[in-house]
This record gives structure tokens, C-alpha cells and sequence, in this order.
């Protein structure tokens, strides 16, 4: 796999994936339920994980990637029902400080 020219992904970069939960007040189609009924990522360059919940051995949960927040909520939002509620503030969502430069480990964020 071919790296941008104008990206090293040794670099290091203070951005970080954000946590949040997908909260839903009504349960449209009596499968997930109300309440947190999903958690998930949005990283840095927009792009969003989703998982759904299996609090019990019976259920099936799923993960899937999406390009925007905005995308995932057109199918998942319900129109309104759901909502996405943020655990970290910008501050938070913060690596401990480090200098910036080249850090070790096969992967890291690109730097911008």
C-alpha cells in the first residue's frame, strides 16, 4: 500500500478520535430500543465507527464506518429520535502533551 507523498504517518499529531453515544428517546422501529443504544468514534478527518449494543448473549451487534456524522444520522437518526451526545470536550480529546515529531509504533495520525 502506497503512502501520500505529502503524508508521513510517523508523524505525530495531538488530533483524536472523539467518543460519543447514540442516544435514542423513541424507538421508531422496536429494534434497539430507547436509551444509549450505540457508541462510537468520529475521527479526525470526519469519518465515524458505529457499534451497536448486545447487552444480552441474544442479540447481534455490528460495527460500521461511516464517511460523515451526518451521514450515519440520515440512516440512524431517525429523523430527530436519536441524537449524538459527545463524552469528550475538545480539551479531553487531547493526547497527554508530548512533543510533536516522530513517535514510535507502526501507525499514528498524519500530521495536517
Amino acid at each position: 500500500m502506497a503512502v501520500d507523498a505529502g503524508c508521513d504517518p510517523t508523524v505525530y499529531s495531538a488530533r483524536t478520535p472523539k467518543r460519543f453515544i447514540l442516544y435514542r428517546r423513541q424507538d421508531a422501529t422496536g429494534v434497539s430500543g430507547t436509551g444509549v443504544v450505540a457508541t462510537g468514534v468520529v475521527w479526525p478527518d470526519g469519518h465515524a465507527a458505529l457499534r451497536w449494543k448486545a447487552d444480552d448473549h441474544e442479540a447481534v451487534s455490528s460495527t460500521s464506518v461511516w464517511s460523515s456524522v451526518a451521514d450515519m444520522m440520515r440512516v440512524h437518526g431517525h429523523d430527530g429520535l436519536s441524537e449524538i451526545v459527545y463524552l469528550d470536550d475538545e480539551e479531553s480529546s487531547s493526547p497527554p502533551e508530548r512533543p510533536r515529531g516522530r513517535i514510535p509504533g507502526p501507525w499514528a495520525w498524519p500530521a495536517t
